[in-house]
């Protein structure tokens, strides 16, 4: 399941984005298309299931991760009661990069929140030059990809107090919309 998302993806071929990039909960406005993607990629969902606008109970804190999937990685903004649920997935994972929030900073909202910036920052920042391609479903009704910049993990991100000055994301990375590359019932890459 992984390799399949990881196809859509090129480190060294311009036509296909550098990562796509999933942000499924409250930050990316639930952005269905993200949760689809790691709904397949972590439970394995197909078909009807796969389409389904919710996670399993098991899986509800998926809801508070951020996933950047890349050719050769995966990179991962998420709790450590993420990390526990996705154990065997994450023993499993040849290449992942983990950004997990302090003990302490897991009891306070406000301070698991600014983690979450900095660490969606950080990784983003770590795993990708400006100027290359960020794929990212775009939901319907969106005017198109800037859009995404209303999502408060995206608005974060142009924080200069936030990690390290960067602008906006929209203006640093060119985002493409990946959606219509998916077929949503089974996410496999079309030919």
């Amino acid at each position: 399941r992984l390799r399949s998302l990881q196809k859509l993806t090129s480190g060294s071929n311009e036509q296909y984005p550098a990562g796509l990039l999933l942000v499924p909960g409250p930050d990316g406005r639930h952005n269905k298309g993200s949760l689809t993607m790691l709904k397949f990629l972590f439970s394995g969902s197909i078909g009807h299931d796969l389409v389904q606008g919710v996670l399993s109970e098991s899986l509800d804190a998926l809801e508070e991760a951020i996933v950047l999937v890349q050719e050769t990685s995966v990179s991962i903004v998420y709790t450590r009661e993420a990390k526990n649920i996705l154990k065997p997935w994450v023993e499993a994972c040849p290449m992942l990069v983990e950004y997990l929030p302090l003990e302490e900073e897991e009891g306070d909202i406000d301070l698991l929140q600014a983690r979450k910036c900095v660490n969606f920052k950080r990784m983003v920042l770590e795993a990708l030059p400006a100027g290359t391609g960020v794929g990212i479903p775009i939901p319907l009704g969106y005017d198109g990809v800037l859009d995404v910049e209303s999502w408060s993990i995206m608005q974060s991100f142009a924080l200069d107090d936030i990690y390290m000055s960067t602008g906006f994301f929209t203006s640093r990375y060119n985002v493409i919309d990946v959606t219509e590359f998916m077929d949503p019932r089974w996410i496999i890459p079309r030919p």
